[in-house]
């Protein structure tokens, strides 16, 4: 790094130029703010928009156009003119965009800030930007205008800030905004109009370095929005950078402020790092920062819950809560991935020991049912929605019934034919109580369609949840021996035979055979007159129908099956 300790007036403008800068080379000035007080900017030339991302190549070697929508809005930010002889407004990117592209990566997201005020920038782009589909004011103070262009790209250009603004007096300088801004790694600038990187901050030493700090103080950053200390262990995960020792202690320090932070946005940023990250990485990373103790401190004492024979000797319930989520196939979301973190919340508060024959007994008895109604609890005070967190529960609730109307009913049964189709039969009631008895009953107004169509994708999604949580939950655990692995490959297999007579009933224009079950019919097929009777008889008949499982594409058929039943029936009476 070259210091140079010329003294400019930029940290309040970032606009005078860099002379003598090559590629490969950064340059430190030393200035002084308007009180004063030195501090250093760290410049360097990286060329312009075009430039950089004609380098950034595509899988099949081809260089990435900048985006057009990109480059209106610094085009009219160029013209503009404010009114003041030879001043232009500043704008800058900032943030995930200059870290990506330090790092040689592809940026995903532009935000823009500026000297404007809020207004002032809209005025301006809604007199240049023709070709925005939408331009909005955004925000809980109204201070960051959205762009929306017609071929899908997005912006937002907030207004420059102050880390000590609390209350939305915003300040035109970017080394101020530099400070306001989380981590060193997202308060560097990019200048479009010049093509340089400037850097307040420390934020491209760290990158060089691989560590994540905050900007100044971790506990002013802190102080001033506790949501910070969650996306530090974001960051961490997405970077794989090291953490600053010291400002790990101030998280466990701080970690209780979380309370202060509204729910729907804990809620957000722990998704964002689910989606980032296995529930494993997730559970740790929150433990080791003293988050999850603020958090969800009914998950943190799982790891006082010992488990033990004959069904886990690996150790206590958050142990296996880990080992459940090694054994997630790849593709999991983000509800499966809660699933896994709750599945066992409710072992502490339903742990049995008992000594039979000499042999010590560990059970946890109901714990399905009330770790349904405990993981709704929790994910409520978390911000869930109430479709998230209802499915979750549901899934938790039926985590244990699935074996034991799958591998114990196998194993337990004399007639394994019997047995197997029965299992499979029980994945199809699943489809059938979650999604209602009309889930394979497509609508007769086209309009509904869609509707149907996504209702019957949400129900069945849940299904392949609760299916790959039970598989995770026999795979991940020590029974000293292979039944936990034999068990998972036969709800494996099962459940792929239930899921291809479930696509033939969804491909097959079926009829609906109960709506055929009527009381007229009944009354003639057995010869009896209106009264409870029927009733009694037309539900024998539709449980019967139900357990057969049988399926026709047209009426006649239906009803043939129907007398065939009935027939049976009245043998019986």
């Amino acid at each position: 790094m070259i210091k140079d300790k010329t003294v400019e007036n930029f940290g309040n403008t970032c606009e005078s130029p860099v002379q003598g800068v090559a590629d490969d080379e950064t340059r430190l000035f030393s200035l002084h703010d308007r009180s004063g007080k030195e501090f250093e900017v760290a410049v360097k030339d990286v060329g312009f928009l075009e430039e950089i991302f004609s380098k950034l190549q595509t899988e099949d070697k081809e260089g990435i156009k900048a985006p057009k929508g990109l480059l209106e809005i610094i085009e009219a930010y160029r013209n503009y003119r404010t009114g003041i002889p030879g001043k232009k407004p500043h704008l800058l990117v900032t943030g995930g965009f200059v870290r990506d592209i330090l790092s040689g990566k592809a940026p995903n997201d532009v935000d823009l800030a500026t000297d404007l005020l809020t207004e002032e920038s809209y005025a301006l782009l809604k007199e240049k930007l023709g070709e925005a589909k939408k331009i909005g004011v955004h925000g809980e103070a109204s201070e960051v205008v959205r762009v929306n262009f017609k071929n899908g790209e997005e912006y937002e250009i907030s207004t420059f800030k102050s880390p000590s603004d609390s209350k939305g007096s915003y300040v035109k300088s970017p080394s101020t905004d530099s400070g306001a801004r989380d981590l060193t790694v997202n308060a560097i600038f990019y200048n479009p109009m010049t093509g340089h990187i400037i850097d307040y901050a420390g934020g491209m030493e760290d990158i060089k370095n691989r560590r994540l700090r905050f900007t100044g103080s971790a506990e002013a950053r802190i102080n001033e929005d506790p949501l910070r200390m969650l996306r530090y262990v974001r960051f961490l995960i997405k970077t794989g950078f090291s953490a600053d020792p010291e400002h790990g202690k101030v998280i466990r320090e701080k970690a209780g402020l979380l309370q202060r932070v509204a729910k729907e946005r804990l809620k957000a940023e722990m998704d964002k790092i689910l989606a980032l990250a296995s529930s494993r990485v997730f559970l740790e990373k929150l433990d080791e920062y003293g988050l999850l103790q603020a958090l969800m401190p009914e998950i943190r004492s799982l790891k006082d819950c010992e488990q033990g024979p004959p069904y886990h000797l690996e150790g206590d319930v958050f142990k296996h809560t880990l080992m459940v989520s090694d054994e997630l196939p790849d593709s999991a979301g983000s509800r499966l991935k809660w699933a896994v973190i709750f599945h066992d919340i409710a072992k502490p508060g339903t742990r049995e020991e008992k000594i039979k024959e000499d042999l010590r007994k560990v059970s946890f008895i109901g714990h399905d049912k009330l770790g349904a109604k405990m993981a709704e609890e929790v994910m409520d005070r978390l911000g869930f929605s109430k479709k998230e967190s209802s499915a979750i529960g549901w899934i938790i609730e039926n985590h244990q019934s699935i074996f034991q109307n799958t591998t114990r009913r196998l194993a337990d049964s004399p007639d394994k034919e019997k047995a197997f189709k029965k299992a499979v039969r029980y994945f199809i009631d699943l489809v059938y109580e979650l999604g209602g008895q009309d889930i394979f009953l497509k609508p007769q107004d086209p309009r509904e369609a869609q509707d149907f169509e996504n209702r019957r994708k949400y129900v069945l999604g849940v299904i392949d949840d609760l299916v790959a949580l039970a598989i995770a939950d026999t795979k991940g655990k020590d029974s000293g021996s292979a039944e936990g692995q034999d068990d998972a490959e036969i709800i494996a297999r099962l459940y792929r035979e239930a899921r291809k007579e479930i696509e033939d009933i969804l491909n097959a224009k079926k009829v609906n055979v109960d709506s055929l079950v009527t009381g007229k019919l009944i009354m003639e097929g057995f010869n009896i007159k209106p009264g409870p009777q029927v009733g009694k008889i037309q539900k024998l008949i539709k449980k019967t129908i139900k357990e057969e499982g049988l399926n026709y594409n047209n009426e006649e058929e239906a009803l043939n099956y129907i007398k065939y039943v009935m027939e049976q029936i009245k043998l019986k009476l």
